[in-house]
């Protein structure tokens, strides 16, 4: 009839749209056989010397873990793990931090550094001694050459570091890409 009395179709009906899984929550957690998963969205992607941390993880990938590992793409082995493990603990407990204050927050909570990217390798240079070390005016940098660069609250840290650029803190410096 339609064709005869050139009526045109009808339109089809529009499908509903699917609704968004929904967000997961503590009462969406799965617990496999033999764990109990009950902490994995306060994970801090720290600890993995346990089949249940591993099943948890895999058995819930709204989690942090899952979220850290799904940035972390092109990795391998325990190059992944660190990716993971930083990505998880500065986005859990350093989020919105700047400078030094995430300096603080990464020691604080135990946080591994961001990974580098491996640079070429080059000549080390000469072990630092005591006659090449610089002190700044009223600062004593005897330290430097051991500077594990987690302190940075004192005036004399910063310009220890800037008066001896051989140091750990320097070499790390110039490694940092983008950083700031």
């Amino acid at each position: 009839c339609r064709a005869d009395h050139r009526c045109p179709a009808a339109p089809l009906p529009t499908p509903a749209p699917t609704p968004a899984p929904p967000a997961p929550t503590p009462q969406h957690i799965v617990n496999p056989a033999g764990c109990t998963c009950d902490w994995i969205a306060q994970d801090d992607c720290m600890f993995t010397d346990s089949p249940c941390f591993t099943a948890c993880r895999e058995a819930n990938p709204w989690g942090p873990w899952g979220v850290a590992q799904a940035q972390c793409q092109g990795c391998s082995g325990t190059q992944c793990i660190d990716c993971i493990q930083e990505k998880c603990c500065f986005d859990t407990h350093c989020q919105g931090c700047q400078g030094t204050q995430c300096l603080s927050c990464r020691a604080d909570h135990r946080c591994p550094a961001a990974p580098l990217p491996t640079p070429a390798p080059t000549p080390a240079p000469p072990a630092p001694t005591p006659q090449h070390i610089v002190n700044p005016a009223g600062c004593t940098c005897d330290w430097i050459a051991q500077d594990d660069c987690m302190f940075t609250d004192s005036p004399c840290f910063t310009a220890c570091r800037e008066a001896n650029p051989w140091g750990p803190w320097g070499v790390a410096q110039a490694q940092c890409q983008g950083c700031s």
